[in-house]
């Protein structure tokens, strides 16, 4: 379900600026396809667990991700927007992460260090959440 809903959010952005036109700045387009590429990734990645597959794959897919997540910060960060960039770079932590977890690298650190990177880049992404819906929900003023 993350993965179908990032995927037609993505979409959704995508198509607000080139076909409607009713998003503008240059920083969305990078929202909508970074939303959208993360999006088949939880879908795959989804499919792949509930038919019992290997998560060796998706330690090797961890580097490109990381490389889009790379991506997302440079572009946030030059766009002056760092709670998003921020949320790139727990991103890339998480995939750092996983490349040794989905190996059996370092075991147990990389595990807990996964599970920490998951919870800081959660917890980060549920401020964000937070103080988008609440600035535009209720008019409060949460800087974000």
């Amino acid at each position: 379900m993350p993965g179908m809903l990032q995927f037609l959010c993505g979409t959704y952005i995508l198509l607000g600026l080139t076909w409607f036109q009713v998003f503008k700045g240059p920083p969305l387009y990078a929202a909508g396809i970074e939303t959208t590429v993360f999006g088949i990734h939880w879908l795959a990645m989804g499919l792949s667990r509930i038919r019992g597959g290997s998560i060796v794959p998706n330690g090797y897919m961890c580097i490109p991700f990381f490389l889009v997540s790379l991506l997302g910060l440079i572009v946030f960060f030059n766009a002056g927007d760092m709670p998003v960039a921020l949320l790139f770079v727990g991103l890339m932590t998480v995939y750092f992460c996983e490349f040794f977890y989905c190996f059996d690298f370092m075991m147990p650190l990389s595990r807990k260090a996964l599970g920490i990177a998951h919870i800081v880049t959660g917890l980060l992404l549920m401020y964000l959440t937070y103080g988008i819906v609440l600035n535009l929900a209720l008019g409060w003023h949460i800087d974000i």
